[in-house]
């Protein structure tokens, strides 16, 4: 599916100000990509992060030391500096390891966050379980096998405290995977996702779907097998309990992106891109279900290497940093393919911020 032209890079700006938050630093965090926020109950904000680099900075270059596959930081109200950012990326022992774990017997698997709720205290993570793959590009050395929610009853204290409860996500859309993004509207979690033509085995052509759970079912611990799908049924699109095939809301469907109601402007928002190129884009739509609008390009990264030697994603939106109902604060991730570019200099591999005035969309 073809990219429309309308360009709406205009109403982009960096901000800077948050660029701070999460470049690397001298010690310790050295880069990650991902960035989930999720705001919680108390004012806080929890950050989840897929793979980070832990070591130290030598002459501008990263001196790696360790990798956990996710990692957390908190940030306290009112924290815009890095300083007040809680980093959390050792275990009990202090050593570096995955804050969210699968279970012992799943070796040489691990988890990848995708999306997350908070409701109530109550913590809901849906992301990707995912193992070694050969690949020619070494960033995409991975191969997803499914779709895992971890869950905490109780946010109230540190994170270090927080009891987690891992367990599959079954879904019978064999050929898809929600978790892209999520956007809770009582009673329901919707949940955004990606649908595969070839199976598990290509991103290269695929759609955004959608599948909702009542959360009276998610907090039973129920809903893995209570899931409706927005699905093209026999006459026109319907909430239904069979997913195949799902009804296609724009493309290209992506594994990190934000679902966002723009209460003002009575829309609804969700961001997508294609890794390969570094362009962004949004979408908008009158209800989740649709009709989603073509995909407008709102910023393209500007570098001086070839776009052929990096990856473009996870473009998220954080309304909690907003200072407006007119703007929306976005993060998106720029990584090199070859691991050891990573190393020579840490311009590359974190979360870089963006301010877009949504008046203009």
């Amino acid at each position: 599916m073809k990219i429309p032209k309308k360009n709406l890079q205009h109403i982009t700006k960096s901000a800077p100000e948050f660029d701070r938050l999460f470049t690397p630093h001298k010690t310790g965090y050295l880069g990650a990509d991902a960035a989930l926020s999720i705001p919680l109950p108390d004012g806080r904000v929890l950050w989840l992060f897929g793979d980070t680099l832990i070591g130290r900075q030598e002459q501008g270059k990263r001196i790696f030391e360790a990798m956990p596959r996710n990692t957390v930081a908190i940030q306290y109200p009112g924290a815009v500096c890095p300083e007040n950012i809680e980093w959390i990326f050792t275990g009990r022992q202090g050593i570096p390891s995955d804050f969210l774990s699968l279970p012992k017997d799943e070796q040489n698997r691990w988890f990848w966050p995708g999306t997350g709720v908070c409701i109530d205290a109550e913590l809901f993570l849906f992301g990707y379980r995912v193992t070694f793959a050969k690949s020619g590009c070494e960033a995409l050395s991975f191969r997803v096998l499914d779709s895992w929610m971890m869950r905490v009853r109780d946010t109230s204290g540190h994170p270090r405290e927080w009891q987690i409860e891992a367990q599959p996500f079954p879904s019978s859309l064999h050929k898809g995977l929600f978790c892209s993004a999520c956007l809770f509207e009582e009673p329901f979690l919707y949940l955004l996702g990606i649908y595969f033509k070839s199976g598990l085995k290509s991103f290269q052509d695929t759609s955004s779907v959608l599948a909702r759970v009542h959360v009276e079912d998610l907090r039973k611990n129920e809903s893995l097998f209570h899931l409706e799908y927005w699905s093209e049924g026999r006459e026109s699109p319907d909430w239904t309990g069979d997913p195949d095939p799902p009804a296609v809301l724009y493309k290209p469907g992506v594994t990190e992106c934000s679902l966002f109601y723009d209460a003002p402007r009575g829309r609804y928002l969700a961001t997508t891109y294609r890794p390969s190129k570094p362009d962004f884009y949004i979408t908008t739509a009158p209800s989740l279900t649709g009709h989603w609008s073509p995909p407008a390009l709102i910023s393209r990264e500007q570098d001086s290497r070839p776009v052929q030697s990096h990856l473009y994603y996870a473009m998220r939106m954080h309304p909690h940093l907003a200072s407006t109902r007119d703007e929306m604060i976005l993060t998106y991730i720029v990584n090199t393919r070859s691991f050891a570019d990573l190393l020579t200099s840490c311009d590359k591999y974190y979360p870089r911020f963006l301010r877009i005035d949504l008046n203009g969309l």
